[in-house]
């Protein structure tokens, strides 16, 4: 039986390689992080996973956490596509306001987006505050 070194593996089978020195964290870009999510929203929007950013922007909609809007708001100009993408459904959820966001866009037409729910979040404010959506559709008050 012939004995196979890494080195040799690795240059005889470039692709595995790459994912497995991926997979490891050792690439620029790549660092596996070791940081588990907090299960608090507020932290975990700030967090520097976005699996964990993703998860925060969920349990802030689930729980109607309007005072996390801000953060959600930061969150939709992420690097990470996925994150707008949760950030986006959960804003939308959460406000009731479509002001047709797309994780996709170009940062022009996604800033444009943003633009309207701050609008929206800064009227609330001078309103007295935001009612969660589901207050707003009697679901809360149990009519």
């Amino acid at each position: 039986m012939t004995r196979r070194t890494l080195p040799a593996l690795l240059s005889r089978h470039p692709i595995p390689a790459v994912l497995l020195i991926a997979g490891l964290g050792l690439m620029p870009g790549c660092a596996v992080n070791l940081q588990p999510c907090l299960g608090d929203p507020a932290l975990d929007l700030r967090h520097d996973d976005p699996k964990c950013r993703i998860a925060g922007a969920i349990q802030a909609e689930k729980t109607r956490r309007l005072d996390l809007f801000p953060h959600l708001l930061e969150n939709l100009d992420d690097p990470n596509g996925d994150v707008r993408l949760i950030t986006g459904a959960a804003a939308r959820k959460l406000s009731g306001l479509d002001p047709d966001f797309r994780s996709y866009a170009s940062l022009a037409e996604r800033q444009e987006a943003v633009a309207r729910w701050r609008a929206w979040w800064e009227a609330q404010q001078h309103d007295g505050g935001p009612t969660p959506v589901a207050q707003r559709d009697g679901e809360a008050s149990g009519s």
